[in-house]
């Protein structure tokens, strides 16, 4: 070098040169990789693992993300994965393991989202609005919602009052059903109310297993129509 130094390898050295490389290429049009948050990088034997479909890591994402809309809580989502066969290992990192896997799989590893963290600031702080991907076109055509959600901590997710608070419901009537595995549909509805104007009708609501067919939904929305209507 110049200067006459040798080149020390650490962390600071490999940011710096890291964010040249970064300003390098956005000076001439070129993409820069942005490291995800809440993640980290990976051997070239688990990338090419989960390239042919074996990473054990993969396999619990997909078996996870399978299970997070039919269940109403973390110790809910634990239990479900060791119904399906997965030994569960507690404690300040819970980590999994499946039936043939060696070593267990710790879930933060999966992600900053797989975890009881975010769903627990999210549901605990009631400003908490969540962004919704696309809208509802001409919701003024509709005189009826049928408001679905899972039950989170014993109430409806966050996002169930940015979508209220997004439309204005005023002269409809709003039919709610919430999924869970314990929890009954309880203060959950009630507690969505005061998001609409009071010419809103909030019809009796039901409570439905996570994993209930389509076919019993139906079933039930159609006798309530019948009888509502």
């Amino acid at each position: 070098f110049v200067d006459h130094h040798k080149y020390v390898s650490n962390k600071r050295t490999y940011y710096g040169i890291r964010n040249m490389s970064d300003k390098l290429c956005r000076d001439n049009g070129l993409s820069v990789v942005v490291p995800g948050k809440g993640s980290k990088g990976k051997s070239y034997a688990e990338y090419q693992a989960e390239k042919t479909g074996t990473s054990w890591k993969g396999k619990l994402k997909i078996a996870v993300d399978a299970l997070i809309p039919q269940v109403s809580s973390f110790e809910e989502l634990l239990q479900r994965l060791q119904a399906a066969g997965y030994e569960i290992k507690p404690g300040k990192y819970v980590s999994c393991r499946a039936p043939g896997q060696e070593r267990f799989t710790r879930l933060k590893t999966l992600g900053a989202d797989y975890t009881d963290g975010r769903a627990d600031q999210e549901q605990n702080d009631p400003s908490v609005l969540p962004a919704i991907s696309g809208e509802v076109e001409n919701m003024s055509q509709y005189d009826t919602i049928v408001l679905g959600y899972p039950i989170w901590h014993g109430q409806a997710p966050r996002i169930i009052s940015t979508f209220l608070e997004s439309y204005d419901f005023s002269e409809k009537a709003i039919l709610p059903f919430c999924t869970s595995h314990s929890s009954g549909i309880g203060s959950s509805a009630d507690n969505l109310h005061p998001l609409c104007p009071d010419s809103t009708e909030w019809l009796e609501g039901e409570r439905f297993e996570g994993g209930t067919s389509r076919e019993t939904l139906e079933g039930w929305l159609e006798e309530k129509i019948k009888i509502e209507m």
